[in-house]
């Protein structure tokens, strides 16, 4: 939670700085900038403005390392469940780390921008597909909000209160709306226009996978939901995959 509050407030005075060293009366200016930090560093830091240069390759070091591991944790999770085949349950035998869904995440990575980059342009790369990451976040965030009510009063009726599942989880998903309303509306201009529809695409095609794979490992929905879900207990040990469990 003092994580969650103070990246919060880092958030809200870094956007305020840029704000009022940009001037607010041209805001539009500096939303439409490819490059605004890089103006602000060079117009009131002068010779600092690398430090700028600096702390964006640092961010994108750490939130590559970030989403990384985020990933391939899930992945390996589902994995271990039977929502994803076996294969993403490896652990090498000497790192102790989900190399098979490491290595997928990163080259599905690598192929997401060069495709975007040679069908479109490189300059759309982050935009393009960051809007259809705020797409799916928003969805996944809201969906979870409002999952939590219904499972804390069916699954954890002992630990349910009406401030924590349902009246918090709610003004979020509230608050979510309207960022997921101006990212769609009004239409966004070429290609970022295709944005709504490659994700419905994306959403629809995991639906049909997923119940392929309960189709064919009934259960493994549950399995995987119980086992992201889980606090209190620790994992049994986890020991390198036979080849045998990997054709």
């Amino acid at each position: 939670m003092l994580s969650l509050g103070s990246i919060g407030i880092f958030y809200i005075l870094t956007s305020y700085a840029s704000a009022i060293g940009w001037g607010t009366g041209d805001m539009a200016a500096f939303a439409s900038n490819p490059n605004p930090y890089y103006v602000l560093g060079r117009a009131l830091w002068g010779a600092g403005w690398w430090f700028v240069v600096l702390a964006i390759l640092n961010s994108a070091v750490g939130v590559g390392l970030a989403c990384t591991n985020a990933a391939s944790r899930v992945m390996y999770t589902m994995g271990r469940a039977g929502t994803l085949p076996a294969r993403f349950e490896y652990i090498h035998p000497i790192h102790r780390t989900p190399t098979f869904a490491i290595a997928f995440v990163q080259i599905s990575g690598i192929a997401a921008i060069l495709l975007v980059g040679f069908l479109l342009q490189p300059d759309t790369i982050f935009g393009f597909l960051e809007t259809i990451a705020t797409l799916a976040v928003i969805i996944l965030y809201a969906m979870a909000n409002l999952a939590l009510t219904s499972y804390m009063r069916r699954e954890q009726r002992a630990k349910f209160t009406i401030w924590q599942h349902v009246v918090v989880p709610w003004i979020a998903t509230l608050a979510l709306i309207p960022v997921l309303f101006v990212t769609v509306y009004p239409k966004p201009a070429w290609p970022y226009s295709l944005t709504p529809y490659l994700f419905l695409a994306g959403l629809l095609a995991g639906f049909a996978y997923m119940q392929w794979r309960e189709s064919r490992h009934p259960g493994a929905l549950r399995r995987g939901a119980m086992m992201l879900i889980r606090t209190g207990a620790p994992e049994r040990d986890v020991e390198p995959n036979e080849p045998s469990a990997l054709l």
